[in-house]
């Protein structure tokens, strides 16, 4: 089964998102607090690799996959 890439990422925390970007980022990050980084696309054809802490599955031990967000994908650019 294949699964769609992310098309943007949060430039702070590297949260994966699915729309064109710009805007901020909307990632719970602590008790009623959220990342207020901004979000650029990211559609290159190597911005993106395969997960390998949950292997591509999205869930480790039936939890959220804490390093891609459950998205299946890792964003390769660096954190600003």
């Amino acid at each position: 089964m294949t699964y769609d890439k992310p098309t943007s990422y949060c430039v702070k925390c590297l949260y994966p998102y699915y729309n064109l970007g710009g805007g901020k980022c909307s990632r719970p990050i602590g008790y009623n607090k959220t990342c207020n980084g901004g979000i650029r696309s990211a559609v290159g054809p190597d911005d993106w690799k395969d997960c390998e802490h949950c292997s591509k599955k999205g869930n480790v031990d039936g939890k959220r996959c804490e390093v891609c967000n459950g998205a299946r994908y890792v964003c390769t650019r660096p954190m600003q």
